[in-house]
């Protein structure tokens, strides 16, 4: 991550500051600004104590430091595709220096827009969506079967308890069959951020509450948060699975952080379908969607996660595809198998940015009829 913060900060420098008509003192000055908001997650980390991806710092430093830092990146972005428009014009001899420099003043007021609105959208309550998977394997019983999903809560000093309790009102008024949360329930640790997570008590369905854990839970004690969770009423179901009345399961598997986690479970598929028997209408919680192909091998009708945020916006959505199996937002079909990646239905307080693609609580209806 810090190569990433010099590449862009030297980027941001030779692209913006170094063709501006401004005198040496001015250019040294913008020039260390640059290069402080690159460095941001290290500068906060620096300043918020041990936990890099949850610093211990107020709401409004860290909103006002990911605005900016969005800002600059998007900003970023555009002087790049200048770049190869201003190189095209000039082949023809069109535009100089003088269209270069009002073409990133517009870019920087477009930047700075786009980053106040991705924040505003990534701090604003979840809307509801829907989707049905047809399942063939479904027991008749279980027909309209209804799972409410939420994904990445990120419960912290950005996402407090009052805006859990609307993700929770949001997924009671579903009347669902079973609710299910996808991982990243909270940043930092269960004496910092569990009392944001106190409305998911509140949480009903038919059948009961699961969860599993996601990477963020890894960041700052899985274990604690297990227990903790537990007693909200959250059944965890990292590597475990449960039977339902009506015929269907619900199994979870571990999050991929406990690779590089000593002594932690990583995902073991083989422990969350022990007891399950063959032909089995499963639904799979994993909170990162690139595991999905190995849920289908394993014949499960449906695989539910989270992790990508929607891809959080144009750009950010087709890099954050390709470290996920292609699978960013909403439906697919993974040989055979239901896949839904949920847009999330909170935001991580280190790029909490939102473009077209909403936080969302999710329908979700099984059906065994064609």
């Amino acid at each position: 991550m810090a190569g990433f913060a010099f590449g862009t900060g030297v980027l941001m420098v030779a692209l913006a500051v170094l063709p501006l008509r401004a005198g040496v003192s001015w250019k040294l000055l913008l020039a260390a600004a640059a290069l402080l908001v690159a460095f941001k997650f290290q500068v906060m980390h620096k300043l918020g104590g041990p936990n890099f991806f949850a610093p211990d710092l107020p709401a409004w430093l860290q909103l006002a430091a990911a605005f900016l830092h969005a800002a600059f990146l998007i900003f970023l972005a555009g002087l790049l595709l200048l770049g190869v428009v201003q190189g095209a014009l000039l082949l023809f001899r069109v535009a100089g220096l003088s269209f270069y420099l009002r073409a990133e003043a517009v870019l920087l007021c477009l930047a700075v827009l786009a980053a106040a609105v991705g924040i505003r959208n990534g701090i604003s309550p979840p809307v509801p969506r829907e989707h049905a998977f047809r399942c063939a394997n479904l027991p008749p019983e279980a027909e309209g079967f209804r799972i409410a999903l939420l994904a990445d809560i990120h419960a912290d000093c950005v996402t407090r308890a009052d805006r859990v309790a609307e993700m929770v009102a949001l997924a009671n008024g579903m009347d669902a069959d079973v609710a299910v949360i996808a991982g990243d329930f909270a940043d930092g640790p269960v004496a910092k951020a569990g009392a944001e997570l106190a409305p998911l008590k509140d949480l009903r369905a038919r059948y009961g509450v699961y969860g599993v854990s996601g990477n963020h839970e890894y960041y700052s004690g899985d274990a604690e948060w297990r227990d903790f969770l537990e007693t909200l009423g959250v059944k965890m179901l990292d590597n475990a699975s449960t039977n339902l009345p009506c015929g269907i399961v619900v199994a979870g598997v571990a999050d991929l952080a406990a690779w590089h986690n000593k002594g932690k479970s990583p995902p073991d598929f083989d422990a969350a379908l022990c007891g399950v028997q063959p032909g089995a209408c499963t639904v799979m919680l994993a909170h990162q969607p690139v595991l999905a192909r190995m849920s289908a091998k394993r014949g499960v009708a449906v695989q539910l996660s989270g992790h990508t945020h929607g891809g959080m916006m144009l750009g950010l959505k087709q890099l954050v595809a390709r470290f996920n199996g292609g699978w960013v937002s909403g439906a697919y079909d993974v040989e055979g198998m239901g896949l839904y990646v949920s847009n999330g239905s909170g935001i991580w307080n280190g790029f909490p940015v939102r473009l077209f693609c909403p936080p969302e609580v999710t329908l979700i209806t099984l059906s065994g009829r064609k």
